[in-house]
């Protein structure tokens, strides 16, 4: 069983990164920022297809390898192979994304991309009430169904066996235990708890964020980042909600041992692994068809005298946001899908060692 997921997370991997480069806006390359009209030339595409096509070369032999051979291995070996390889094609993916970044770099560099165009930077204040995000009490929503399961736990920790699982393998069934006490019982709820805060503050310091404009498609970019900004506050509600409803599961099965089936046991678990891989795919490819759509835009309404603002000074390595004048928290990617924290900002650092801390705090009373 261990097998089969690490090779559908592997599949899931590969399938991401080879779409990754297709459904990212033309404009922002491997993190590198290209005008518009250079977009399309032969030397953009060139890296692109090296990308793609390494990188699904690579992986699926290390599927297919791994596939053939994990029948043939011990059943503890397969599982740690298993992750290596997962880990192996994540690595193999920034290998190459290095590589296409620094060569985006230098061709920026040698052709001179935007020097003689004028830069502008947009700000436009009307655009924050079209903004179709979802109120923060939505997001925040599973919370209740956690304090609600909290008491719930508590009303019966006479009744709760001295001995609870802390972990369950992948058949299910739980192969680690500890003493019952009344933080071991509440555990898993205030981990809970600490990721549901954290989709909160996410959701509405993505909010608060700058709404980008391209200087050369006012119209068209500002459509996109209020669909692209909908479109990330439906997925943190929607992920928050799967993950609440998959450990409110393990919690019953906690506070009522033997209360749902071992088929239950196994097959609960897996749904929800599908229902996460399948809805960050289904998101992925809906933000590829609203870049494309935005090109449509941009035939239309193409200013060839201005460039957008080149920020690369402030996008290190391409994936790591420094500015500390911009006062957003949470920029969009330039290279993946979703939202990344702008790292000149302190608060950034508390939303991401926080949690981080938190959960530490809690597990080491275990």
């Amino acid at each position: 069983m261990e097998q089969g997921i690490f090779i559908v997370l592997m599949i899931f991997q590969t399938v991401m990164q080879i779409i990754i480069p297709v459904v990212m806006r033309k404009t922002h390359v491997f993190g590198v920022y290209v005008p518009g009209e250079y977009k399309d030339v032969s030397s953009v595409r060139f890296y692109k297809k090296l990308y793609v096509i390494s990188y699904s070369a690579v992986s699926l032999a290390i599927i297919a390898g791994y596939a053939v051979r994990m029948n043939k291995l011990d059943p503890s070996m397969t599982a740690a192979l298993g992750m290596v390889l997962l880990l192996s094609t994540m690595i193999w993916g920034l290998i190459l994304y290095f590589y296409c970044h620094g060569k985006m770099l230098e061709l920026k560099r040698k052709a001179g991309w935007s020097s003689a165009l004028k830069e502008v930077n947009i700000t436009d204040l009307s655009a924050r009430r079209l903004d179709e995000m979802l109120p923060w009490f939505i997001v925040a929503m599973p919370i209740l169904l956690t304090l609600g399961l909290s008491v719930l736990t508590l009303t019966q920790y006479t009744h709760i066996p001295d001995s609870i699982p802390t972990h369950w393998g992948a058949n299910g069934q739980p192969d680690s235990f500890t003493e019952k006490s009344y933080v071991s019982v509440l555990t898993h709820l205030l981990l809970l708890l600490v990721m549901q805060a954290m989709f909160v503050a996410i959701h509405e310091f993505t909010r608060k964020s700058g709404i980008k404009i391209s200087a050369t498609n006012k119209a068209g970019s500002k459509t996109r980042q209020l669909i692209m900004r909908k479109y990330n506050s439906w997925f943190l509600a929607i992920i928050s909600l799967v993950i609440t409803i998959l450990l409110s599961f393990l919690q019953l099965s906690i506070i009522y041992p033997g209360i749902f089936d071992e088929t239950l046991m196994l097959l609960f678990p897996l749904v929800f692994l599908a229902v996460v891989l399948i809805g960050t795919l289904v998101y992925a490819v809906k933000v590829g068809k609203l870049n494309v759509q935005l090109e449509a835009v941009i035939k239309g309404d193409d200013t060839k005298e201005v460039s957008d603002f080149d920020s690369d000074y402030y996008w290190k390595a391409g994936l790591f946001y420094f500015n500390k004048n911009d006062p957003s928290l949470f920029v969009e990617k330039r290279f993946g899908i979703g939202w990344t924290i702008n790292f000149a900002q302190p608060l950034g650092y508390v939303l991401i060692i926080g949690p981080l801390v938190l959960i530490i705090l809690v597990t080491s009373f275990l």
